[in-house]
């Protein structure tokens, strides 16, 4: 996975170069070192500038004036304006600065590209990937709150991580570790929407944005090998579509679970026929499957709670194989009224229904995880660590309400400003990325480049949600690109079969690991409610469409996750003990 690290030093004393990176985790990784501290591995998707004493790591890309920045510049322009620089940047970065002294890391405004930091002394360890940091010492312990809060919503918000002493640099927010600590956030997400605007106005604006928005992040070097994750999807077809007009030949790649259980092939098949590009089929089953669940958690760091990542990062390694960039239409749901969003905007229509749940709790239930069976899932201990109003309060109900002294904005669209800020900033690319970045390719995601975020709150909800259908606007501005069969499609995304699954060998693995004992042990989660799910009976808590296989998923996870995190312990702290010896 390629990254960057360092270290911000004590007041007084020189930045000196990373020396972890011979953690397990980086093996067979050549790393290149800068002479002021910084030191980065992998090749595709990071750049390393020095320059007087200075040194500037760059893991994805930045632009600015529509053309790309490459790492020197971005050094020579950050030592006469420093952080200011930062607002005129897009593209999808995560970057760090020692100069003039100073140590600094930033992330781009929407937070495609990971970064984590711990104190250790008076020290301060930075890297795009928790893996180093543990190396260099931080401690595993997790964070008992910030795993519940992984439960329910699927992800940890930043600054927290699911380590206790890990902090991650929220997104579009700069920090300057050394030599005294300075934080500050860039331009936020505003909505602002265009009610007088037209739906076929509104959709050349889009299709104008998005097609410059997928020309600006294409590689510089015309022989760098682009393709593109293809689910047959809405979002991934435009994204493809755009880069074969822009004159790529990239080559499309689809999962396929088999011709027995539900899937996109069909209609990704469609798409690639239509476009003329080549089309690599990856065909997976449970046990593929559960051989990649262990390398996977290593990468991706952090809870697995949606288990089409495992997939991804296969098929991410297939095609690392081919190509050195890979595009993705991820990104797409937040700002366009992907899923979630219908059965939100019932709970805020009956909002004033006294049996009616708040609006919060509604969101919350929405994730389809373990919010409703907390009670009845955890052991009290870690039941009690987590702070269900702190959440909300904190983070749902600021973006759920209307902003004072605002014009009047519409709920669906302070609901798909919350996907943006809350899911799309802090998980779905950064999983994506992680997946990809484990096989040393380079992610492009012009779906959530900033200016296509930033129409998209433009965007009144009747030209998103039109009854039960989804993203008319975005579809608007791909029917000059793409078949009819696909822009009709009713929307169903590409879900991993874990129902079938667990009824053979993910059922086999999931009963190997959640023994009594283990889970006894753990004291994460009370063993009468992981027996249930394992026998699939029916939890008190399911009044609808029983989701027992995604509960017992969660469960399976969490407890992989927490051993994948003690085996990285283990093999730094051998490790450090060969390197002593």
């Amino acid at each position: 996975m390629g990254g960057f690290a360092g270290l911000a030093p004590p007041a007084g004393s020189a930045p000196i170069t990373a020396r972890f990176l011979t953690a397990p985790a980086l093996a067979g990784q050549p790393a290149r070192r800068a002479a002021a501290g910084l030191c980065i591995w992998g090749r595709r998707d990071i750049a390393l500038a020095e320059d007087r004493g200075g040194a500037l790591a760059l893991a994805g890309y930045a632009r600015a004036a529509g053309r790309p920045i490459a790492a020197a510049e971005l050094l020579a322009r950050w030592r006469h304006e420093g952080p200011a620089l930062l607002d005129s940047l897009g593209g999808e970065f995560a970057l760090a600065v020692i100069a003039d002294g100073a140590v600094w890391i930033a992330r781009d405004r929407l937070g495609t590209r990971p970064l984590y930091f711990v104190q250790r002394g008076e020290a301060t360890w930075f890297a795009s990937a928790i893996g180093p940091l543990v190396a260099a010492g931080a401690p595993i312990a997790s964070d008992r709150e910030a795993v519940v809060t992984s439960l329910v919503l699927g992800y940890v918000p930043a600054p927290r991580t699911a380590l206790a002493g890990v902090e991650q640099l929220a997104p579009g927010e700069w920090l300057r570790l050394a030599p005294r600590r300075a934080r500050a956030a860039l331009r936020p997400c505003r909505l602002d929407e265009h009610p007088r605007r037209g739906l076929a106005a509104a959709a050349r604006a889009l299709d104008r944005t998005v097609t410059r928005a997928v020309e600006d992040a294409l590689p510089v070097s015309d022989g760098d090998r682009v393709g593109a994750f293809l689910s047959g999807g809405i979002d991934s077809s435009l994204v493809l579509a755009r880069l074969v007009e822009a004159g790529r030949t990239p080559t499309a790649y689809t999962l396929h679970f088999g011709d027995h259980l539900p899937g996109e092939l069909t209609y990704a098949r469609a798409v690639a026929r239509h476009l003329g590009v080549r089309h690599h089929v990856m065909t997976l089953d449970a046990r593929r499957f559960c051989d990649a669940l262990e390398p996977a958690l290593l990468h991706l760091e952090d809870l697995l709670s949606e288990p089409i990542a495992v997939p991804n990062f296969l098929l991410a390694r297939a095609a690392a194989r081919e190509c050195d960039v890979l595009f993705t239409g991820e990104g797409g749901d937040p700002p366009f009224g992907g899923p979630k969003n219908i059965g939100l905007v019932l709970a805020w229509t009956y909002r004033h229904h006294p049996l009616a749940p708040s609006l919060p709790a509604s969101y919350l239930a929405a994730h389809h995880h373990l919010y409703e069976d907390l009670d009845e899932a955890l052991d009290p201990e870690w039941r009690a660590s987590f702070d269900e109003r702190r959440l909300i309060e904190r983070l749902v109900e600021p973006l759920l309400a209307p902003a004072a002294g605002t014009p009047a904005q519409s709920f669906v669209g302070r609901l798909m400003l919350a996907n943006i800020l809350l899911k799309g900033r802090n998980n779905i690319l950064v999983k994506v990325a992680k997946m990809v970045g484990a096989h040393d390719v380079a992610l492009r995601s012009p779906l959530f480049d900033a200016r296509v975020v930033d129409l998209a709150l433009t965007i009144p909800p009747w030209q998103k949600l039109v009854g039960t259908e989804e993203k008319l606007v975005l579809k608007q501005a791909a029917a000059r690109s793409l078949p009819r069969i696909v822009l009709e499609r009713p929307k169903r995304g590409m879900a991993v079969p874990l129902r079938a699954w667990f009824d053979g060998a993910l059922g086999r693995l999931a009963r190997d690991v959640l023994t009594e004992r283990a889970v006894r042990e753990r004291g994460l989660f009370r063993w009468p409610y992981v027996r249930s799910l394992l026998e699939g009976q029916s939890l008190s808590t399911e009044l609808a469409r029983p989701r027992g296989p995604e509960k017992l998923w969660l469960v399976l996870i969490a407890e992989l996750h927490q051993r994948a995190l003690e085996r990285l312990a283990r093999a730094a702290g051998d490790a450090a003990a060969a390197g002593a010896a």
